[in-house]
């Protein structure tokens, strides 16, 4: 799977790398050729130089010998030379760098030759030996110079012959064949010529080759960033891993290229749960460092040919071809599940999370990329909502379940937008005195068909959604708005979401409320679940110690189910302690276990100067009993149902105007059943907001 995540850049490397190998050999061809034809260059104009060089030597000498031999023309016309002239011959080979001469009649035949003065040379011209080079000088009456590479010590390393035409009166009375040693001046000529030839080639790399260089390299550099452009329009930055749109297009090439038949394919669509809780706890830099090691771990477990992708955040995505059945996608999945479940340590801190996964099989639900991605992501949302940790496969009637869903989220959306939530109030008694002593304020959506979607089903997704801190923010504004028309010894109390105490913002909320409403702050009671303070125990904490000293009291709610730790008893005082509704149909039937359960509640409540509220009373029984083990408050069914602001005020009234009669007495009274059936927006209590 590597392969096939880096295959693109492999040869988007490749192609890059051949174009830089293509680039040098052509920097490396040019400078070669620069110095081939320098160097070339360079023979030629020596050459040049020492044939120039050469014939000047070779007329001088020439027109020396001339002046200076007087029987010249006699010895071209077949006459042996006179003793002077071979005396002169003789000195005038170490003259200069000629080492050898030859002389030729007006025929272009050899009459003398410097080194075979004692030869004797046929005395009849026309028998002497012809030269055609002389004689084609004759003709011309130009000089001829041939440059020649010799073998010491018989000729130098490099010798000119140069044939000089004499001319006297007009007539070419002979021709001088002149040897010249151009030895020392070839090195001499060559050194100066080097000289510039280096010096010129300095000034061409300078000119050309610092441009050149500059230009190969901005190419490597714009090649590979160009590359770079390509890798991140195709790959994820912080895994390597392909992207969506990438992944998309090779699922839809491969659909499109696979046969019909027994073979299916199958697509992953993979989240881990509660991932914002780990970015929130330990930072997005150990949130990153995770899902890096989930690639990884996702690599490892599929096979050559299979596709893995990021889409972003904690959503990856897998392809699985030739596929023999469903059941071998299920098995992927729970292989997925667990080692993505398994242990591990980012930046030093000890991590364990779980993962949700959806599938979809192509061709059965789907035989395009984008409607497989689609059902997968709603089998994923099937996965979610049946508890996490698990894996699903789609089928259509997943479909209206998403629907609901969105249309859920909608609802809720524009509930924050146009204030659409309504808030009800539930009476809590003082069962002792049977007198009213304030209200619990209960979220409420409507549904658009005169009921109410239940809080149990909205809170979470509004949780989802980031809106609870809106929707926590507006309750306890209303609530507080509400609560200061009351009379004054009348409380509200209001859920807190344990979303509220993330960036510490909930202390604005509550003051913000208060201060607009005029509510004094002892008449407004937050209540928080256990679950809040297994988060971050620490953070929370502080934040309830200063709601505290703000002047509101603070309430332990829903105590008795969850992890009831007595550690958070002692470690924050609690204002007061709410008794879960739960126990209560157990309450009314005297099971002796609840009655222990709930005497202990009670108590352990009274020892830390907590008051007692017990939730969900509905019969009368309940009451009495609860009235007998000494609990203060009570609220439910029995006391008054959630309604809304209109009969509040009416209630209140009527509380105002009645007498202190007990309502419960001391006498035994009858079972009694509640008014109406239980609705789920009746009976669930908002715990977050």
């Amino acid at each position: 799977m590597l392969r096939l995540d880096f295959g693109e850049g492999e040869i988007l490397s490749k192609k890059s790398e051949s174009t830089h190998i293509r680039t040098a050999l052509i920097l490396v061809t040019s400078l070669a050729l620069l110095v081939f034809s320098t160097y070339h260059v360079l023979n030629y104009s020596v050459d040049q130089l020492v044939r120039k060089d050469a014939e000047s030597q070779a007329r001088s000498w020439a027109n020396y010998l001339a002046s200076s031999l007087i029987d010249i023309e006699q010895i071209a016309a077949g006459s042996a030379p006179s003793p002077a002239s071979k005396t002169f011959i003789k000195n005038a080979k170490s003259i200069g760098d000629v080492f050898r001469f030859k002389l030729f009649n007006g025929q272009g035949r050899v009459r003398l030759v410097s080194d075979e003065l004692d030869r004797v040379k046929t005395s009849n011209p026309n028998l002497a030996r012809h030269n055609p080079l002389a004689a084609r000088v004759l003709s011309s009456k130009q000089a001829f110079t041939a440059v020649k590479e010799g073998i010491p010590p018989e000729r130098p390393l490099l010798y000119a012959e140069t044939y000089v035409p004499i001319i006297k009166d007009g007539q070419t009375v002979a021709i001088v064949e002149v040897y010249v040693d151009q030895t020392a001046n070839q090195q001499r000529v060559r050194s100066q010529f080097a000289v510039s030839a280096i010096a010129l080639m300095v000034i061409t790399i300078l000119g050309f080759g610092i441009p050149a260089t500059a230009l190969y390299f901005r190419t490597r550099q714009k090649s590979a960033a160009d590359e770079r452009i390509h890798f991140l329009g195709h790959h994820d930055v912080m895994t390597s891993l392909i992207n969506r749109a990438n992944f998309t297009e090779k699922l839809s090439e491969k659909l499109s290229g696979s046969r019909q038949g027994d073979a299916y394919t199958a697509v992953h669509y993979i989240n881990f749960d509660h991932f914002k809780k780990l970015n929130d706890l330990f930072g997005h830099h150990v949130g990153d460092e995770f899902l890096g090691i989930a690639a990884n771990r996702l690599r490892a477990i599929v096979r050559d040919g299979d596709l893995v992708s990021r889409f972003g955040s904690d959503e990856f995505a897998v392809a699985q071809f030739g596929v023999e059945s469903p059941e071998d996608a299920e098995s992927f999945a729970d292989r997925a599940l667990m080692v993505l479940g398994q242990p591990t340590t980012a930046s030093d801190h000890d991590i364990t999370t779980t993962a949700s996964i959806g599938i979809a099989i192509a061709p059965r639900d789907g035989k395009e990329a984008i409607s497989l991605l689609k059902n997968a992501d709603t089998a994923l949302y099937k996965a979610k909502s049946d508890g996490r940790n698990r894996h699903r496969l789609f089928n259509p009637e997943m479909n209206q379940e998403l629907e609901a869903r969105r249309n859920l989220e909608r609802a809720i959306r524009t509930a924050v937008e146009n204030n659409g939530f309504d808030l009800y109030f539930q009476p809590l008694y003082d069962i002792k005195r049977s007198k009213l002593m304030g209200f619990e304020a209960l979220l409420r959506l409507p549904d658009g068909e005169n009921g109410f979607i239940p809080p149990d089903r909205f809170i979470p997704i509004a949780e989802e959604m980031g809106l609870i801190l809106q929707i926590g923010e507006w309750v306890l504004m209303r609530a507080c708005s509400v609560a200061s028309d009351w009379p004054e010894h009348l409380t509200v109390a209001v859920n807190l979401s344990p979303e509220q105490f993330k960036g510490e913002g909930v202390f604005d909320a509550v003051s913000k409320a208060l201060n607009a409403s005029g509510l004094s702050p002892s008449r407004l009671e937050l209540e928080i679940t256990e679950g809040l303070l297994m988060e971050d125990s620490k953070a929370v904490m502080k934040q309830l110690e200063a709601l505290k000293q703000l002047g509101t009291a603070i309430a332990m709610d829903d105590f008795g189910t969850g992890y009831s730790s007595l550690s958070y008893l002692w470690r924050f005082p609690f204002d007061k302690l709410k008794i879960d509704r739960s126990f209560m149909p157990s309450a009314g039937d005297a099971d002796p276990n609840v009655v222990s359960i709930l005497s202990t509640i009670v108590a352990l409540g009274h020892s830390l100067n907590m008051q007692v509220t017990a939730e969900g009373v509905e019969y009368i029984d309940q009451a009495l009993l609860l009235k007998k083990l000494g609990c203060d408050r009570v609220q439910g069914f029995l006391f008054g149902r959630p309604m809304p602001q209109g009969e509040v005020a009416l209630l209140v009234l009527q509380d105002f105007t009645s007498t202190n009669q007990d309502a419960i007495g001391s006498q035994p009274l009858p079972k009694l059943e509640p008014v109406r059936e239980v609705t789920a927006g009746d009976s669930v209590k908002v715990d977050s907001a």
